[in-house]
């Protein structure tokens, strides 16, 4: 028994556009992740790096209790002129 022709036998599949539309929906989730990584990474480096701005011993903590509030506040620095010349400045 001999097989005289099997070209009938080959068929081409064509690919479904579900399937070129999910291949699309992957391609630009995975660059639009990649996109975010390359931004995300170097800010959250830096931030991981990052330094108090104030050394430790120039805080004073204290155990708050329960007393009369007294409003004052005391600032080191310099007074400067406001931003509008034409608003009082309050000290």
């Amino acid at each position: 028994m001999k097989i005289a022709d099997t070209s009938a036998q080959d068929v081409v599949i064509e690919r479904s556009p579900r399937r070129k539309r999910r291949l699309m929906l992957v391609l630009g989730g995975s660059l639009t992740l990649a996109l975010l990584l390359a931004l995300l990474i170097p800010s959250v480096a830096r931030w991981s790096k990052a330094q108090a701005s104030v050394p430790m011993e120039r805080l004073r903590i204290a155990t708050v209790t329960q007393a009369d509030l007294i409003r004052d506040i005391s600032i080191q620095g310099r007074r400067s002129a406001p931003p509008c010349t034409h608003l009082p400045m309050v000290s």
